[in-house]
Order: structure tokens, then sequence, then C-alpha cells
């Protein structure tokens, strides 16, 4: 799982700019469609689990659930079912690590 995690962040971290942007616009539209559908099931995810109450921002949860979404369709999480996001746009001195049970 520590790997997973790693994984998670060093590709929110480090996107290569091929991951960016493309050319192709029949691409480019799908890959957009496909961005708004995971950032609208985040978004809802977000909000039914009541995060901002505990403290996690939106944005960090929008990236990891993104990665999260990656993960799984490559096969390669071992447990699905948990999400551990660390969000560093906290401070330090703040409670920034969750591991959420989907």
């Amino acid at each position: 799982m520590r790997s997973q995690l790693l994984s998670i962040s060093v590709s929110l971290l480090f996107a290569p700019a091929a991951y960016i942007s493309n050319n192709n616009a029949a691409h480019t539209e799908k890959k957009s469609s496909i961005t708004y559908s995971i950032s609208n099931n985040a978004e809802a995810l977000y909000n039914d689990l009541h995060l901002a109450s505990i403290g996690l921002s939106q944005k960090a949860f929008e990236y990891a659930y993104k990665g999260y979404q990656y993960l799984m369709k490559k096969e390669k999480l071992n447990n699905n079912a948990i999400l551990a996001i660390c969000d560093f746009s906290q401070p330090s001195s703040n409670k920034r690590f969750y591991i959420l049970d989907l």
C-alpha cells in the first residue's frame, strides 16, 4: 500500500507535458469528457462524505481521486476500498493525512 500512495503523489506532482497537452482534437475532447466525469464524481463523493467538515480540501481530494481512478483502471490496487490522502496544502501543524473507506 505504501508504494500505491507514493504512486499517487508522484503522478500528481510530476505529470509529463505529454499527459497535459495533446494536439489530437478527438483525443483531447474524449479526455476532457472523462476528466469532467471524474471531477463530477469526485465532487459528489466529496460532498456525500462531508470531507470539508473534517478539513480535507476539495482540490486535494479531486487530485487523489483522479490518481485512484487511474490506478484502479490499471489494476494496480490491492485494496480498492481504501483511499489515503496526504493534503500538503495544509500547514504541518494541522491534520493533513486522511484515510477514507470508500
